[in-house]
């Protein structure tokens, strides 16, 4: 690939560092023909470039190895069957809503009971299943809408932005 096909205006300059923990394959490509290729004739490499490019490369490699070995399975519901290989990490994610009580009947913790999660009035859960390769564990994220609808309805009467001019 020759550099004029690839976008090679990536910020490097020693200053501002850009933020490379997501940088994609051809924008490590630019870093490294901005760096190497495509500087100035008698410009030498300045410390602060190479390590802006090496950092790139790093966090591209780092990437890769990440979504490479994930452990997100898929998504649960009460009767899912989990898929768990050897010793091996896995995770599920699923939602839990308002006012409900979810067990995960085929998620069982240390003591060989099913994972259960309750959301209270105006709660709604993102729960993460985690095999640690002897049982399931559960993380709960809650998000709670009752501050929220408080603000929002004030006596029946909706406050905030208006959508329109007759809102």
């Amino acid at each position: 690939m020759a550099a004029n096909d690839i976008n090679t205006n990536i910020d490097v300059q020693a200053s501002s560092t850009p933020d490379v923990s997501m940088i994609t394959y051809n924008e490590v490509l630019a870093l490294i023909y901005r760096t190497l290729i495509e500087r100035p004739e008698g410009h030498e490499i300045q410390p602060e470039e190479h390590q802006v490019m090496a950092t790139a490369i790093l966090n591209y490699a780092r990437t890769l190895q990440v979504l490479g070995s994930s452990i997100f399975q898929g998504f649960a519901t009460t009767n899912k069957v989990p898929q768990v290989t050897g010793d091996q990490q896995v995770a599920y994610i699923s939602v839990c809503s308002n006012g409900t009580t979810t067990t995960f009947n085929n998620f069982r913790d240390q003591n060989g009971n099913p994972l259960v999660v309750t959301c209270g009035t105006y709660v709604v859960k993102v729960v993460v299943l985690l095999w640690n390769t002897s049982y399931w564990e559960k993380q709960e994220l809650a998000f709670n809408f009752e501050d929220l609808l408080s603000k929002v309805i004030d006596g029946g009467n909706a406050q905030g932005v208006k959508t329109s001019e007759n809102a």
